[in-house]
């Protein structure tokens, strides 16, 4: 028998002719490394819930309930095979903590947009509210295509909105 100090424990132990492994209780401490679903890059509304909810820690189900949809409706959200009904964007920016798509100098139209999912109103409806035509609130959301009696008539609405 021969008397040998272990590196790892400080001590003497007794070795016979056996062949022991030395072993030493490391503990190492990193942060938990991101699950695999979490998205790379924060390009769609999907990818933001599903980013807020990992980060939670919750599942489809609870966020879906926080929500108020079904577990189905996340799952397609966060895989991108549809996007959420207009009505449904207060609840997800609830959720979220905050608006995904905000621009540093949003055109008119964005801005209207922006208005318009935070209250979970349609085109038609914001549209009558303003004083135009469905089809010329499509044109300033999406083209920003309109004449300057138009956008007196959105630039006015959205002050007014702002100062209530």
């Amino acid at each position: 028998r021969v008397r040998t100090r272990s590196l790892c424990r400080g001590g003497y132990g007794i070795r016979t002719d056996r062949v022991a492994w030395i072993s030493c209780h490391l503990q190492m401490k990193t942060p938990k490394p991101l699950s695999l679903l979490y998205p790379d890059t924060l390009t769609t509304l999907g990818d933001h819930i599903r980013k807020v909810r990992l980060d939670r820690n919750l599942s489809q189900a609870e966020t879906a309930s926080l929500i108020g949809v079904t577990t189905d409706t996340v799952t397609n959200w966060e895989l991108g095979r549809n996007q959420p009904y207009v009505a449904q964007m207060p609840a997800i920016y609830a959720f979220l903590g905050y608006i995904p798509d905000k621009v540093e100098n949003p055109s008119l139209g964005e801005q209207l947009r922006h208005w318009r999912y935070r209250k979970g109103l349609q085109q038609k409806q914001v549209a009558k509210f303003i004083g135009i035509d469905a089809q010329t609130m499509k044109r300033v959301e999406e083209e920003g295509k309109y004449f300057a009696k138009t956008r007196e008539k959105v630039e006015r609405f959205l002050q007014e909105q702002a100062s209530s």
